[in-house]
């Protein structure tokens, strides 16, 4: 029938919480005010990888065009070169490895219901240089629109790691209230233990 039992459902819901406990021991979640140095990750890291050695480590940082660079540089855009420079070294590091960094920043007015491009996310061009992947987002212009929903665009706009590039998808979602949630499997032992739910 596709339904669950009442003991399914129950060993499912303890399975969850054990694994909803479980995550909130590996999660660090750390603000950084705008112009904080972005050398205090390495801190953040360094805690992660002592409380977690043995698991891949995530990073994201919202908006790290804030963050200030190791040396002070008149343009901008020598800022930001260095800030992802900084993200960049951080990935190549033994310590920390295996570790992967999802880097966020907002396309500017002009791009409002448009496609972005690479040019899009570019205070500097040197941010998207240094990147391997970068995915854009937009809410899709004509789309029927709910209280809770819009579509939105997901499109590959660099894409280092090979495969597939500059193709998009819609999806919904509302980009202002969007969260992640990590979902756990549950899998049931069948009556011969070949793992197959019964």
């Amino acid at each position: 029938s596709g339904g669950l039992t009442e003991d399914e459902a129950r060993l499912c819901r303890e399975r969850f919480d054990a694994e909803g406990t479980a995550l909130f021991e590996r999660l660090f979640v750390r603000e950084m005010s705008p112009g904080s140095p972005v050398g205090m990750i390495e801190g953040y890291l360094d805690d992660a990888r002592r409380a977690c050695p043995d698991v891949p480590l995530l990073l994201i940082v919202d908006t790290p065009d804030h963050l200030k660079a190791p040396s002070r540089h008149e343009a901008f855009r020598h800022n930001l070169l260095e800030v992802y420079q900084t993200f960049k070294s951080i990935t190549k590091r033994k310590l920390y490895a295996p570790i992967s960094a999802i880097l966020t920043t907002q396309a500017g007015r002009q791009y409002e219901s448009k496609r972005p491009t690479i040019a899009a996310v570019a205070e500097s061009m040197d941010k998207v240089r240094l990147t391997d992947f970068v995915l854009g987002l937009a809410h899709y212009p004509g789309s029927i629109e709910t209280e809770t929903s819009k579509s939105i665009e997901v499109t590959i706009l660099k894409n280092r790691l090979g495969g597939i590039k500059h193709r998009s998808i819609l999806t919904r979602a509302d980009l202002g209230i969007s969260r992640f949630v990590e979902a756990v499997s549950c899998d049931f032992s069948g009556e011969d233990g070949d793992g197959e739910a019964p």
